[in-house]
């Protein structure tokens, strides 16, 4: 982070796929304990339910795995950073919902400078 920005965020797809695939796996770890809670203990879970779960883990795990990898082939930056002149956020592939703007150019807003945090 330069001196300039007193907040600067980016991040990569590559980067945020790791959170698709991360939660893909713990819906497969769901279904797991599913069956050993059924294999090793007397609980009864009622077929009905057992059935959707399982399904429906599933697909969100599946789902999530396709978003991973999509994310994974794509890649891309997002960024944002404020600095004491401006604010700017940056979209991949997406210009009309990046902006940027002048901090002066916002009504209402005073800049106190706290030099507590900075």
């Amino acid at each position: 982070m330069t001196e300039e920005y007193l907040y600067h965020y980016k991040k990569t797809r590559k980067q945020r796929s790791a959170l698709f695939i991360r939660m893909s796996m713990v819906c497969l770890g769901y279904i797991a304990a599913l069956y050993l809670v059924e294999y090793h203990t007397d609980i009864v879970i009622p077929e009905n339910t057992h059935d959707i779960s399982v399904i429906t883990l599933s697909l969100f795990a599946i789902i999530l795995l396709l978003i991973g990898f999509w994310h994974i082939g794509n890649p891309a930056t997002y960024e944002a950073y404020i600095s004491r002149r401006e604010f700017s956020v940056s979209y991949p592939e997406a210009k009309s919902l990046s902006f940027r703007v002048k901090i002066e150019g916002l009504r209402g807003f005073v800049w106190v400078d706290l030099g507590v945090f900075w």
